[in-house]
């Protein structure tokens, strides 16, 4: 793997060293194996802390595509990241805010749905259902389609009088089909406006932040994260300039949507994007920890630039 020198960054790899981590190639806490489940679209086969970058550090040229999140302390990132990357202690959550202060590196093996194969296997459970209407299984298993009325058909109804039901494709059978294997860096930058640590230490981390967007060859997609139930304040509003300054249109993930009521996540989330400065067609995802909303959209977005 070559390395590069950080822009501005003096090079002091005896005082904080970036290469692989000592977990690097080895499962981390909370794996649990094989990860099947694609209720939400994408399977997390395998996950490993590859790297971790300090603000003295070189940052790594990597072979795969990098998906960032950054924002500020308390946000709930580290949350967020164990949840999508369907581990429990991936990355570490504590009662202090401010636990992440280096640039994180996981090397993220996963599957992505593969469309013809799904279009192909649903094709195939109509026509082995005696069906005509492959078209009618696409609509997803909670579509319910009756018969016409036909009088070759009796009428839609059956010998027993009841109406007949067309077949459905069931979310397990999709979650079976091979899915697309794809390879990525998920990339945790360090929590900013952490209160308790100097100035001094406060300029370092967002010039490391600053740096690393500027200046990584691969990276991808940058989402950041704020609580749903405040305003951005000046630092999110500062990392957000940085991230579009970079050439990058962040997608804006509202953290803890579970703690507002449904009828507040839209006026909420308008809101974020006033403050932000952004656009109307910037996407603002509502995301819960707890609940997992949002989890699908992440990885449909995700999937659209690995």
């Amino acid at each position: 793997m070559q390395s590069r020198t950080a822009s501005g960054c003096e090079e002091k790899p005896e005082e904080n060293p970036c290469g692989p981590s000592a977990w690097a190639f080895m499962y981390l806490p909370g794996f649990s194996g094989r990860d099947t489940s694609s209720e939400d679209g994408m399977k997390i086969l395998d996950v490993k802390l590859d790297t971790v970058c300090g603000y003295t550090s070189t940052l790594p040229v990597l072979q795969y595509p990098e998906i960032a999140f950054a924002g500020r302390s308390n946000v709930g990132k580290s949350s967020m990241i164990n949840v999508i990357m369907k581990r429990k202690r991936l990355a570490r959550v504590g009662e202090t805010p401010g636990k992440t202060r280096t640039i994180n590196f996981y090397q993220v093996s996963a599957e992505v749905p593969d469309p013809e194969k799904i279009a192909e296997a649903k094709e195939k459970a109509a026509s082995e259902a005696g069906g005509d209407d492959a078209a009618s299984l696409q609509q997803g298993p909670k579509k319910k389609l009756r018969w016409k009325k036909d009088p070759a058909r009796n009428g839609g109804k059956s010998a027993s009088g009841k109406k007949q039901e067309a077949v459905q494709y069931p979310a397990s059978a999709i979650s079976k089909i091979p899915g697309i294997p794809k390879d990525f860096y998920l990339v945790d930058l360090p929590g900013y406006g952490f209160a308790n640590v100097s100035a001094e230490e406060k300029a370092k981390w967002g010039h490391m932040i600053e740096n690393y967007l500027n200046t990584s060859e691969g990276l991808k997609l940058v989402f950041l994260l704020v609580d749903i139930r405040h305003e951005p304040n000046a630092n999110d509003i500062q990392m957000y300039d940085w991230v579009v300054e970079s050439g990058f249109k962040p997608v804006i993930i509202a953290t803890k949507a579970d703690k507002v009521g449904k009828s507040q996540i839209a006026r909420q989330t308008d809101q974020i994007r006033k403050t932000l400065g952004a656009s109307e067609d910037t996407a603002v995802i509502p995301f819960s920890s707890l609940t997992r909303e949002g989890a699908a959209e992440v990885y449909r977005m995700i999937g659209q630039v690995i």
